[in-house]
């Protein structure tokens, strides 16, 4: 806000309150003189005292101005108070006529000069009438749905009503050097019948709900612009306008007051040229910086700009390899497939495996329970009571073949089941690191075969199984040549021997070769530590199959995504770029507008301002210098106030 336009608002705001007061205070069939006086003012006047008697040390006037409905003047009264401080006598000026004092003690006598006399000494109040040009006048107009008419053609009448107040200043002077118009400020009070208007609206005022009615109240300052020759730079009202939707219109009195010395309160430094000075030389400096700072943003934006182009060109590629490697995910479903079929087909071998060496287990032990009853059979005083009856019962064993074709055989499945055990277990190795896991879910299944303790078991299985061959050959050999009568005593000894040797070999193969399932250190117990680890990968893989549908979905919706960012990298691209482009227009002009608009203005406010000044000091000047309407004795300082009440609109 300008300080102009500050000081119009504060006056506004002191006018609001003066003429609300007035209008509540004034009683509703207040009118003022009947008759205008047939004396004239020389408005303005101060005349010097030429009589003995002492003058008052203030005079206040207020005009009291009666007009019609369309604003023009029935009559002027004017009430007057002399401050006598305490002196009997005054002396006065004045041009009214009619004069009358409201104490009927105060007389006066108009011998050359007037002098009032006041007994008491108290201060003199008195009224006068006058005819003479106004100062100031108001024009009243009136719309009816848009076309203009007559107060009283208004009467009754519904529709869309405007009301406009015309404040006409007709008061100039010259002051510090220019031609000036007083600086009155008017403030217009209407009462509106909520039952009468409604939608009311204001131009140049405010409304105030006041119960069942609206008050409205317009301000202006009529001639101020001219007398300031701000040209288009801020609006100074001259008008007030109220505008309603009006039902059977009727309109109440009106009351405006004028006053010309509400500017006293703002001298020349209310309007400091030298801060104008300051904004105009800090305007430059601004643009200066604005200047600088478009030329800095152009540079940021074209690094922004480059930045983005790069950001994009990566996004892009990303796209492309998610893609690939988005439609390289069936494949990799498949294969986890195809790994968890795999997983299964070792895990049911290794416990088939297990099986067989559970199976092979026991035969051994059923082996080495028979080689060792042999043993026993062919020990001590048994092996001299064989020698009898050898070349007899040899016949019967060779014949029967119960004992030593159970030997044989029981050595043969035995040697059969150790290769199939070892062979199985190379497969099952083989098998595992082919895979196709990961490096570390292969290291963990490597790690299950890669057993030293289970290496020596299944070597050690197949060297036993290969001696209790030997040995059971060797036996069968003896015993055929004992069924032909060619065994000897050494020959028996011989075999008692070997059969204690195959007892005790099956006896390794069965504690050593295979050992228990608690025992992880035995060939039992590695199998079993082995189907343990097979489950747990199979589970592993089963799991991460069914996982494998999400990491598909999922794969997809970053592909979704990263095209996404990667559109937006682009378009981002773009507007950087156009933004680079545009801030190197905007830089361009501002640099343009700054030396074609901003200086040149800025020097132009600098010569403006304190020409604007200079009216503005002379236009205080020219109010306070406007003290009384009829006139005023040299050395009495005077105020003067305008009251105009114009008629009501009544609907008869």
């Amino acid at each position: 806000m300008t300080a102009t336009q500050g000081i119009v608002t504060s006056v506004g705001y002191t006018l609001a309150i003066a003429s609300l007061s007035a209008m509540i205070v004034a009683p509703a069939g207040y009118a003022l003189a009947d008759d205008v006086g047939s004396s004239s003012a020389d408005a303005a006047s101060i005349t010097s005292n030429q009589s003995n008697a002492p003058v008052a040390s203030e005079k206040n006037e207020t005009v009291n101005v009666s007009t019609y409905a369309d604003g023009s003047v029935k009559n002027v009264k004017v009430s007057t108070t002399l401050k006598t401080d305490g002196s009997t006598d005054v002396a006065d000026v004045t041009s009214l006529g009619d004069l009358k004092a409201d104490d009927e003690n105060v007389s006066f006598t108009q011998e050359g000069e007037l002098v009032w006399h006041s007994p008491s000494g108290k201060d003199i109040v008195y009224s006068g009438t006058t005819n003479a040009a106004l100062p100031i006048e108001i024009k009243v107009t009136y719309r009816y749905n848009g076309s203009y008419i007559t107060p009283q053609e208004l009467r009754g009448k519904s529709g869309h009503v405007v009301i406009r107040y015309d404040y006409i200043n007709n008061s100039q002077t010259t002051a510090d050097g220019f031609q000036v118009y007083t600086p009155f400020a008017a403030m217009t009070g209407l009462m509106l019948d909520n039952d009468v208007f409604s939608n009311v609206k204001v131009t140049n005022g405010r409304l105030i709900e006041d119960g069942d009615r609206t008050i409205a109240l317009g301000y202006a300052m009529p001639g101020l612009a001219s007398s300031l020759d701000a040209g288009d730079d801020f609006e100074v009202p001259d008008y007030f306008e109220v505008e309603a939707d009006a039902v059977d219109f009727e309109l109440g009195s009106s009351l405006t007051m004028v006053s010309p010395d509400l500017l006293d309160g703002f001298d020349a430094s209310d309007f400091n040229t030298g801060e104008y000075a300051d904004a105009s030389s800090g305007l430059k400096s601004a643009m200066s910086e604005l200047t600088k700072g478009s030329n800095e943003l152009n540079d940021g934006l074209k690094e922004l700009a480059e930045g983005a182009k790069q950001l994009s060109n990566g996004t892009l590629k990303l796209d492309e390899g998610l893609s690939a490697t988005t439609n390289e995910i069936p494949a990799l479903t498949n294969g986890i497939a195809q790994l968890h079929s795999g997983s299964t087909d070792l895990s049911a071998g290794i416990g088939g495996y297990a099986g067989g060496l559970a199976e092979v287990k026991t035969k051994v032990v059923q082996a080495q329970k028979g080689a060792s009853d042999l043993a026993d059979t062919l020990s001590g005083d048994q092996l001299k009571q064989l020698a009898g009856v050898l070349s007899d019962a040899a016949t019967e064993l060779e014949g029967d073949g119960k004992l030593l074709g159970y030997v044989t055989a029981q050595a043969g499945t035995v040697q059969a089941d150790a290769t199939a055990v070892a062979s199985s277990y190379q497969s099952l190795k083989d098998s595992a690191k082919g895979l196709g896991l990961s490096e570390e879910d292969q290291a963990k299944v490597n790690a299950l075969f890669d057993n030293s303790s289970l290496e020596a078991n299944v070597s050690l299985l197949g060297t036993d199984a290969g001696a209790l061959a030997d040995y059971t050959g060797q036996i069968s050999t003896k015993a055929t040549q004992a069924a032909s009568g060619a065994l000897s005593q050494s020959d028996l000894s011989q075999l008692a021997a070997g059969a204690q040797s195959l007892a005790g070999a099956l006896d390794a193969i069965a504690d050593q070769g295979f050992g228990t399932a608690g025992d992880p250190e035995s060939l039992i117990g590695a199998v079993t530590k082995l189907k343990a680890g097979a489950d747990q990968l199979e589970n592993g893989l089963a799991m991460l199959e069914s996982k494998s549908g999400e990491l598909a979905t999922g794969m997809s919706q970053i592909a979704s995504g990263v095209s996404q960012i990667s559109q937006g990298a682009s378009q981002l691209s773009d507007a950087t770029q156009q933004a680079a482009d545009g801030s190197n227009s905007m830089a361009e002009g501002l640099q343009q507008f700054n030396d074609e608009g901003v200086s040149k203005i800025a020097d132009a406010i600098d010569n403006r301002i304190v020409k604007l000044g200079n009216r503005f000091t002379a236009v205080t000047d020219a109010g306070g210098s406007y003290k009384n309407f009829a006139g005023i004795t040299e050395g009495t300082e005077g105020s003067v106030k305008f009251v105009f009440e114009t008629e009501a609109i009544e609907n008869d």
